[in-house]
């Protein structure tokens, strides 16, 4: 089961958030994934390098890159700080 923790001001989970704007068609776990690649290579680290520092398994982080898994809060808050870049970055709502 995943972990449902909720923001404090909203009280909405953290995972449904995300979760229903990629089931929504708002954004998609490969623009996500596309999104998170760019950025990477941008900042001129390799898959390996940007998971551990973002704490997140190797696997899983590939499976991000490709669009396979969808990315939580917590991820995307890790990854984002990592990259020094916004979360809207990786998980825009925006075309």
């Amino acid at each position: 089961m995943h972990n449902t923790r909720t923001l404090p001001i909203l009280g909405v989970p953290v995972l449904g958030m995300i979760g229903a704007c990629i089931r929504d068609g708002v954004v998609t776990r490969r623009q996500i994934g596309e999104r998170l690649k760019g950025l990477r290579v941008a900042a001129g680290l390799s898959q390996p390098q940007l998971a551990i520092a973002a704490a997140i398994q190797l696997r899983r982080f590939q499976r991000l890159e490709m669009g396979e898994r969808t990315i939580t809060l917590i991820e995307a808050t890790n990854l984002s700080r990592q990259l020094n870049c916004e979360i809207n970055q990786l998980i825009s709502f925006e075309s």
